[in-house]
């Protein structure tokens, strides 16, 4: 009880604050259509972050997580352009770690790959992974960063896929397919990790 309480008071603070960036916005008759698309976006996290009365545990997640995210893009309301995408993109990769998560396409498998690719400029680096990313890429938008190493991605990417479709009856199964069956098994046993990570390409940012 204490801890839903507490969860409570979070998503109303997180709520209020972004229902005032939304006034914000929504008072200044020079809005650009980017910042209207903005405070939408804004009202949208905040229907998502009710949780109600007697929440289930998943609910309580959802909404924490919302939360969350909220939190992230009501701090982008007072930033400007360029450090707002790179809040929206964090809030959103974040948002993808999640099991089932899809994000503007953007998927647990997916972000695993990306991390994958460019562990060699984050890895040992401090906590911030995305800001070592960023400075090793020279300061390019977090997003375009993303999508230029997962476009060098198209075996890893082709791999998640069927395993994915394995695992949810999506994929016929040939059992005289070794390799399908391995895909179905989705492990890689000496690493004990999903089989397609072993086929992720790391990039350099000259590659870019």
């Amino acid at each position: 009880m204490a801890r839903k309480k507490r969860a409570s008071d979070e998503l109303y603070n997180q709520r209020r604050r972004a229902k005032r960036a939304i006034a914000r916005i929504e008072a200044n008759p020079n809005a650009t259509r980017r910042e209207r698309a903005y405070a939408k976006a804004l009202k949208v996290g905040v229907s998502q972050s009710y949780m109600g009365r007697n929440a289930s545990p998943e609910r309580l997640r959802a909404s924490l997580a919302a939360g969350r995210l909220l939190s992230m893009r009501t701090a982008g309301a007072k930033a400007g352009a360029a450090e707002r995408r790179d809040i929206m993109f964090r809030a959103q990769i974040g948002a993808s770690s999640r099991k089932g998560a899809n994000i503007a396409g953007m998927t647990r498998a997916r972000s695993k790959i990306f991390f994958r690719a460019t562990q060699r400029y984050w890895a040992g680096k401090g906590p911030d992974k995305l800001a070592s990313i960023q400075a090793a890429f020279g300061g390019r938008p977090l997003d375009e960063i993303y999508r230029m190493v997962m476009s060098q991605q198209t075996e890893a990417l082709r791999r998640e896929y069927a395993e994915r479709k394995a695992r949810t009856g999506g994929l016929t199964i040939d059992p005289d397919n070794a390799l399908q069956q391995a895909l179905a098994e989705n492990v890689d046993r000496d690493q004990g990790s999903p089989d397609y990570m072993v086929y992720v390409a790391e990039v350099a940012p000259v590659s870019l």
